[in-house]
């Protein structure tokens, strides 16, 4: 299986680290953000082929409205392709510990995303990435 190159997004150290854990056992190579400017550069430097997206990160950029969540504003600009044409149409998993903060209206009108997760699960991430890729997602693991 090729690697496919996933950026995530998250602020919360313990959770970007089981994330980290939960990816790599998936073969996946990871590329992690902790912010929206480490996000910014990451997006504006590589191609990738899903981004994993906390949604509410507690950052905001100068010209956005306050209403708008972190996750909003990134896949917003992402879309206009303001970090490049490279991920201006890569899949986006929105993850949130609250799922009622995720505006779906919002969020197809801005171009939509993969799914929304709630706190990262394995079972829920891997259900999205198959349903986008396939069942090349799974690790076929050497018996030994």
């Amino acid at each position: 299986m090729s690697s496919r190159k996933i950026l995530v997004v998250e602020d919360i150290p313990e959770t970007l680290a089981g994330t980290i854990a939960q990816l790599e056992e998936l073969g996946l190579s990871i590329a992690c953000a902790g912010n929206v400017v480490g996000a910014k550069e990451y997006l504006r430097r590589g191609k990738y082929d899903v981004i994993i997206l906390d949604w509410r990160l507690p950052e905001h950029s100068d010209d956005t409205n306050v209403n708008d969540t972190a996750g909003e504003i990134l896949l917003g600009n992402l879309r206009a392709g303001k970090y490049g044409k490279q991920n201006q149409y890569t899949p986006v998993i929105a993850v949130t510990a609250q799922r009622s903060v995720v505006d779906t209206k919002k969020v197809n009108k801005l171009g939509g995303c993969l799914g929304v997760v709630y706190k990262l699960y394995p079972d829920e991430m891997i259900k999205l990435l198959e349903e986008l890729y396939g069942e090349e997602w799974r690790v076929q693991r050497e018996v030994k």
